[in-house]
């Protein structure tokens, strides 16, 4: 029994990390679509890696960012906010 709970925590540790480890992705897009050109490499990666959680999203915001005096996506955001939310709730599970 003590091996299985041994492997749910590293289980929970490692689904931890790989989470933490999305957000800097998706901090990443965010700040380096400010310099890099739509056509970068780089970046298109990272649209690549992050726009199966970022575009369910803003699905959700759009008709926020159409009301808005200044239309900002706000969907990178709301995923570091859920990120950090599953996140927790994981490492309450140890």
């Amino acid at each position: 029994m003590e091996i299985i709970q041994a492997v749910g925590v590293q289980v929970i540790n490692i689904l931890s990390v790989l989470l933490q480890i999305y957000s800097y992705v998706i901090l990443a897009r965010v700040i380096l679509s400010w310099f890099l050109p739509p056509n970068n490499s780089i970046l298109q990666f990272l649209f690549f890696l992050t726009e199966p959680v970022l575009a369910p999203i803003r699905k959700f915001t759009e008709p926020l960012m159409r009301k808005s005096a200044i239309p900002l996506d706000i969907s990178p955001l709301i995923a570091l906010l859920l990120l950090s939310v599953i996140a927790g709730v994981i490492r309450g599970l140890v």
